[in-house]
């Protein structure tokens, strides 16, 4: 039912309902669906895994593990929702104009070597130039191709579909690409939060201490996301694969622990903020905001 507000004048005007509301302020309703709608979808098979609620042999069964588990879900729950939110408050053409970049594969050799190698290269490197001893195999290098197509095909593109195409590319028609990465970095840290206590007990202020460091590392993530997107001809094909590749280049089974040993991570991080410096310089010129219309950069 329609609330109705009374004027200064006395007469009686329609208050806007909740879905207009919802319409001027996407980012912020989708910081809630993450809350709302997020969170339980993820608790399932986590709280499952642990015995809590019923499923664990489902969970047990499952080709990926738990945290892998509870990102599906959540993609599966929150990417239909973005993409209602924006269609209510931008209309179809924002929705298609995201989907095209979803396609978008001709992008040139260089791009993709970028999306594709860039960080797990760094990442081995700077290993090497610490003194770290190089294991990797063949058989290593495809499995790692493998599980990196279906990281970016089950995950990494709605993820960042959702993200950078749906909402941070939007926001930075409004502001410069910094302000723009901080302002979804925070559903986006409030969506990781759950995934930090896959095994790790659960208790109020650890949950405050990871969100507040996720806000770091998030900022970090969001802003080279908003680097890369523009240094990829805005594919988010290609920025799908440099997030697979960011997490193989990170996690305890992927590229770098492969490469480099289960205590990587240190060199991924000095290859990540190196990257982050490296493209910052060479876009200089364009780390403006994006047209209203086109949303390419100025």
């Amino acid at each position: 039912m329609s609330r109705i507000a009374v004027t200064e004048s006395g007469g009686a005007a329609r208050a806007p309902d909740r879905g207009a509301r919802v319409a001027r302020r996407p980012l912020v309703a989708m910081t809630g669906a993450v809350v709302a709608l997020g969170w339980p979808a993820m608790l399932v098979p986590i709280l499952a895994s642990r015995g809590v609620v019923p499923g664990g042999g489902l969970v047990d069964r499952s080709p990926v593990d738990v945290e892998r588990t509870a990102a599906l879900v959540a993609i599966a729950v929150l990417v239909p929702v973005a993409f209602w939110l924006v269609r209510r408050a931008e209309g179809p053409g924002r929705v298609a104009l995201v989907v095209a970049r979803m396609r978008r594969w001709r992008i040139g050799a260089r791009a993709w070597l970028l999306a594709a190698a860039a960080l797990p290269a760094a990442t081995v490197l700077t290993g090497v130039a610490f003194g770290r001893p190089v294991s990797l195999s063949a058989s290593d290098l495809v499995a790692q191709a493998g599980a990196l197509v279906v990281a970016v095909v089950a995950i990494n593109l709605w993820e960042e579909a959702m993200w950078a195409g749906l909402f941070q590319t939007r926001l930075e028609v409004r502001h410069r690409l910094p302000a723009a990465a901080f302002l979804v970095t925070v559903p986006f840290a409030l969506l990781h939060v759950p995934l930090r206590f896959v095994d790790a007990p659960f208790s109020v202020g650890a949950a405050l201490g990871q969100f507040a460091a996720l806000l770091v590392l998030g900022f970090v993530v969001r802003l080279l996301m908003g680097l890369v997107l523009r240094s990829v001809a805005d594919s988010l094909l290609a920025l799908a694969v440099f997030h697979a590749s960011f997490n193989s280049a990170n996690n305890e089974e992927g590229l770098g622990a492969a490469a480099l040993g289960a205590d990587h991570q240190g060199f991924a991080l000095l290859a990540v903020l190196t990257l982050l410096v490296v493209t910052t310089v060479a876009l200089r010129g364009r780390l403006g905001r994006r047209d209203a219309t086109t949303e390419v950069v100025s």
